[in-house]
């Protein structure tokens, strides 16, 4: 009994020597590839990733992957103190499940609809009521919420995500990992009470493209690429300038006319 408790231990101390290891690799693969990001000079160096497949999967850096979740929100402000409480507890145990090694990112994104949408949305469909006063009504409600559109109430479409990278050698080796974490992930918000799902590689290049040129037509799909074409993702959803200290002030950026801010949550 004694020989195999040494036994045990010694496993579990070369296990924790290697998720060290991994976190201190990780960790400075992030750093240096802040670095390089930071000292490009052109407009896809900037863009932090290197390849987005068609699955979902991002190559962020050489040996980093990731993937994201998109979930719905909940009724946290209304609900009881012990509900309120519940939902931080799960919060809590979401964000400590990925590892030492992983990185996990809650983005709440407000994207501004095109300009042609704006007033012009079909909320209700008016011809697919049964009756003259139901037409009538969905008409009314499409003005009504067009008005606000209008009037800039509901000019934005707002997503939340869940994004999480980690260390692997390969894209085979990341994706079967990061699958593992998606059902963990996926099952505390359940608890939660949010619906989420994985966004494949359209998806992530359409929220890319709106954060980096917001109110541009999204026309990228996979069948543009080609193994005789230099283009990659990148190109199709780059703006043609980002400017981070517009007339010397490093407080918000400039991409393709649009004035834009980033505000991060420390604690």
């Amino acid at each position: 009994l004694a020989k195999r408790s040494r036994t045990r231990s010694h496993q579990a101390a070369v296990i924790a020597r290697e998720l060290k290891a991994r976190s201190r690799e990780g960790k400075r693969r992030a750093r240096e590839s802040t670095a390089r990001r930071a000292r490009a000079t052109d407009v896809l160096s900037a863009i932090a990733y290197r390849s987005m497949y068609e699955n979902g999967l991002a190559e962020v850096d050489e040996g980093i992957f990731s993937i994201s979740l998109a979930f719905t929100d909940v009724s946290y402000q209304s609900a009881r103190e012990e509900a309120q409480n519940g939902v931080l507890q799960l919060l809590s145990q979401l964000y400590s499940c990925v590892g030492s090694d992983a990185d996990l990112q809650v983005s709440l994104l407000n994207v501004p609809l095109p300009a042609e949408e704006i007033g012009n949305r079909r909320w209700l469909d008016e011809e697919g009521q049964d009756t003259p006063g139901a037409r009538r009504a969905a008409r009314i409600l499409n003005g009504v919420l067009n008005d606000k559109m209008r009037e800039g109430s509901s000019n934005m479409e707002r997503s939340r995500l869940i994004t999480v990278s980690v260390p692997a050698p390969d894209a085979d080796a990341a994706w079967r990992r990061l699958m593992r974490m998606r059902a963990d992930l996926a099952s505390y918000l359940e608890e939660i009470g949010c619906r989420s799902e994985l966004l494949d590689g359209i998806s992530r290049l359409r929220v890319i493209q709106a954060l980096l040129r917001p109110g541009a037509p999204f026309t990228f799909d996979y069948s543009k690429l080609s193994a005789y074409s230099p283009l990659r993702t990148k190109d199709y959803v780059a703006p043609m300038v980002l400017d981070f200290a517009p007339g010397g002030e490093a407080t918000y950026w400039t991409a393709d006319g649009a004035y834009l801010q980033a505000l991060l949550v420390r604690d």
